[in-house]
């Protein structure tokens, strides 16, 4: 069934809204993977989970690494000498997927989210915190333990294949600037790239040249912002920072009409509330996917994320995770 972000999304990347919102759905996997087993470069997935199912089926084909962001005891944000899983490489339905997850705790995020712009190698400056995670990114294929350099990694296994760059949070900042590098190592036509929660990932001149790569390599891309989530309103642009152009703001008249987020801080942020304001039907089709019988419940209390952010699961109190 169509739902009012279809318009938008398959104009604008070729995509309908409930295969955007499963992608959604395949970060917040990716997260929790990550978050019940922190220490682990290839974490097993949650079970009766998609990526579980693409694990058992060996479509994930490699991870992704870098040192983690963490926030220090005076609440400055530093990176930890671990690397830690911020994604991973899959096949799903015959097409590449890169999911990155976001920030472990949203309050914390907020609160100490730096402002700092840096000079990016080629194009304008980019915010300093999220680009000191992705510049120590690195691919590891799954059957093997050797960290190689991502893109040109990347850009091998993918080859003349199609890839969905998707991320959320500060995982959508570092895939913005991943999709920037691969989509210049790839063929033309090659990338569609769909940032949920996205914060402003640098300059104008990074945002200008960011288009301008996807124009001349026939890329697609969309951010994808709640109007309620205060997050894409961070780092301010005051400071200088601007947003990528193409951008679906979710709002009264693009969201599921099915689909109500409790007004709170985490809930508006959260990507599984993400993909429920998108597609209602999007749980249905995860669990045909995953093989479970999962519902918009279980996906918010996958890992003991917060479970009463939208109207159909039962309040049962708030852990203040993110996701």
């Amino acid at each position: 069934m169509a739902t009012p972000s279809d318009g938008f999304l398959t104009t604008t990347i070729g995509v309908n809204a409930t295969d955007v919102a499963e992608y959604g759905l395949l970060i917040a996997d990716v997260f929790n993977a990550y978050a019940k087993n922190p220490a682990a470069t290839q974490p097993p997935a949650l079970n009766n989970s998609l990526f579980n199912a693409l694990q058992n089926n060996n479509a994930v084909i490699g991870y992704l690494v870098a040192q983690d962001a963490v926030a220090s005891l005076t609440g400055d944000r530093q990176l930890s000498p671990r690397q830690a899983c911020y994604g991973a490489l899959m096949k799903l339905r015959d097409m590449y997927v890169i999911a990155i997850r976001g920030t472990a705790n949203i309050r914390e995020w907020v609160i100490d989210a730096e402002c700092n712009l840096v000079n990016h190698p080629t194009s304008g400056r980019v915010e300093e915190g999220f680009w000191s995670v992705y510049a120590t990114m690195k691919y590891v294929p799954a059957t093997q333990d050797a960290a190689l350099p991502a893109i040109d990694a990347l850009a091998e296994v993918i080859g003349t294949g199609s890839v969905m760059i998707t991320g959320h949070s500060l995982g959508a900042t570092i895939a913005e600037y991943l999709a920037f590098d691969l989509t210049q190592k790839l063929a033309k036509n090659t990338v569609t790239a769909c940032f949920f929660a996205s914060p402003r990932p640098g300059d104008g001149a990074f945002a200008d040249a960011f288009a301008q790569v996807f124009q001349n390599q026939g890329g697609k891309y969309a951010v994808i912002n709640s109007k309620a989530d205060v997050v894409p309103d961070l780092p301010p642009s005051a400071n200088g920072f601007s947003a990528l152009p193409v951008v679906l703001g979710l709002e009264d008249d693009t969201i599921d009409p099915t689909m109500t987020v409790r007004d709170d801080l985490l809930c508006n942020h959260h990507v599984v509330c993400y993909a429920a304001m998108l597609s209602s039907g999007a749980a249905q089709q995860y669990a045909s996917d995953s093989g479970s019988s999962a519902t918009w419940a279980s996906l918010l209390q996958a890992n003991g994320d917060q479970a009463n952010c939208l109207a159909s699961t039962p309040d049962i109190g708030d852990d203040g995770r993110g996701g």
